[in-house]
């Protein structure tokens, strides 16, 4: 159970709802809760919601598609040298 305050306005709102639909006022704040974060989750992007998981695969590195180039006359100068 969690407990938190609230203005005094919203509280009488609160109050207002729950005696209008007959429902608690634990089921009025919880239905709030599960439509206001359906509403956030819808908002947010694949790209938002993977961003931590996006372009470092098992290096880490999260320039490799812009420094491919360098980091690959790198590798192969160590491996073959200078051309």
């Amino acid at each position: 159970m969690k407990s938190f305050r609230l203005p005094k306005q919203i509280e009488s709102d609160l109050d207002y709802e729950s005696e209008l639909t007959g429902k608690s006022r634990s089921d009025v704040i919880r239905e709030a809760l599960v439509q206001y974060l359906a509403v956030q989750r819808e908002n947010r992007s694949s790209s938002d919601l993977g961003e931590d998981l996006f372009g470092t695969g098992s290096s880490g590195a999260t320039d490799l598609s812009v420094t491919y180039k360098e980091k690959l006359g790198q590798t192969l100068n160590e491996k073959f040298g200078p051309r």
